[in-house]
């Protein structure tokens, strides 16, 4: 009688099938360690002063930009109340100049006008918050507004200000 033996995967294939993962265990590990897909672009940090006015509007200043400059299309401007969570963003094009760069010394100017048409666009009508807009007889002098630069990462730099006449 002869012995049948039930060798189902010869020894090369089973060597071939261990190299093959392996290889690809190897490759992912490397890929994990070495960061694969992370950015190694450094977040900007901006320094600013705010100037804001009844009767002129809002300026804001860049006085220092960690990066050397920023493109003004990845960035917002944002105002709120010191004791609110709530912020509006004031677009970029309502701002004079309009500069396609922003670099330490930048100045824009939102007049009051603007500042009001920005509010009422985003549909706070009804309440028109005086302590952006100076839209009120109400609204106090000297009340602290902050502002806010921010870019697709989050805040990158914010300074507190007080409404003048």
């Amino acid at each position: 009688m002869t012995e049948k033996k039930d060798n189902a995967v010869s020894p090369v294939v089973g060597v071939m099938l261990m190299l093959v993962v392996t290889i690809v265990l190897a490759a992912l590990v490397a890929a994990f360690a070495g960061g694969l897909g992370s950015s190694t672009e450094a977040t900007p940090v901006v320094t600013l002063t705010a100037d804001a006015s009844r009767t002129s509007g809002l300026l804001v200043t860049f006085t220092g930009i960690s990066t050397g400059s920023l493109d003004a299309n990845d960035i917002s401007v944002l105002v709120s109340k010191i004791d609110s969570n709530e912020f509006y963003e004031i677009p970029l094009d309502k701002f004079t100049p309009q500069p396609s760069t922003i670099k330490s010394g930048t100045t824009l100017i939102i007049d009051r006008a603007g500042l009001i048409d920005v509010v009422e666009a985003l549909g706070d009508t009804a309440t028109k918050p005086s302590y952006i807009t100076g839209a009120s007889v109400y609204d106090t002098i000297g009340g602290k507004i902050i502002v806010e630069i921010a870019n697709e990462n989050g805040v990158i730099g914010t300074t507190v200000t007080e409404l003048s006449a």
